[in-house]
């Protein structure tokens, strides 16, 4: 079950660092940005479509074959910006429709620097009653700019169903893979991702994820695909949650997003 609720095109892909607000009230990586710059009288509307050999949430496996659709949009109002995205998936093993609605705003403290603190309010169909599995919640998040990696920090509270006490810390930067050639232009984005039950007092998963977004101009106009690849250690195997039966995973997939 796809529960990446989108403004995500892919599983902990997509925190730029000049977006880290599209990033924060997604509450997870992976966040299809929408930026400041590109919103208008009338908001822009992404429309978003993702493709994934495993469906993974929170390091638990939930199907093959998962393929997600959905739109996701922004308006910046003077006190925050409203962010909000709606998306439908399907795999092997089920499907389901995921709601997200989340404010984000940005400060500055002495000492502590710029960050975006955000609350998204999010709400799933076709869960399942295993501890983990939630039908709705609210996460609460902090992000930072810093200088080896931009960071999230999100704590999640279940408002329907038993959600563990998820936290989940995630990471990412821009590398070079091909260091060795002289002049090469070519980075890619290196996405590290972290979670944790408060209830059970363990680590659930790590997952590192690869990707690169490639901007193409079509017959729709300017279009983004995002080629990547996933590793999962599982490291929760609690019985009656959803990492009982849990093995480490490796997925890949593409994604697709245009703005209108």
């Amino acid at each position: 079950m796809l529960k990446t609720i989108l403004l995500t095109t892919l599983a902990a892909v997509g925190f730029a660092s000049a977006d880290v607000e599209s990033e924060i009230a997604a509450g997870d990586l992976g966040a299809v940005t929408i930026t400041a710059s590109r919103l208008s009288t009338i908001p822009p509307i992404e429309v978003f479509s993702t493709y994934r050999s495993t469906d993974v949430w929170r390091g638990a496996k939930f199907g093959e074959n998962d393929k997600v659709t959905g739109l996701a949009t922004g308006y910046d109002f003077d006190f925050a910006r409203l962010e909000a995205s709606f998306s439908y998936a399907d795999n092997s093993e089920l499907n389901n429709t995921n709601l997200s609605v989340g404010l984000v705003r940005n400060f500055s403290l002495e000492g502590v620097g710029e960050f975006t603190a955000g609350v998204a309010y999010k709400r799933y169909t076709g869960g399942t009653d295993l501890a983990g599995d939630v039908t709705s919640e609210i996460g609460v998040s902090l992000a930072k700019e810093f200088s080896f990696a931009d960071v999230v920090a999100t704590q999640y509270f279940a408002t329907e169903g038993n959600g563990l006490g998820y936290f989940e810390l995630t990471a990412r930067r821009s590398v070079n893979p091909f260091f060795y050639v002289e002049d090469n232009a070519v980075l890619v984005d290196v996405t590290a991702t972290v979670g944790y039950s408060f209830e059970e007092s363990e680590f659930t998963h790590t997952q590192i994820t690869v990707s690169k977004d490639y901007d193409f101009n079509s017959y729709l106009g300017e279009v983004t695909l995002t080629p990547f690849v996933s590793f999962v250690d599982v490291a929760s195997d609690t019985a009656g949650t959803i990492y009982a039966g849990s093995d480490n995973e490796t997925l890949a997939g593409i994604s697709f997003s245009k703005f209108f």
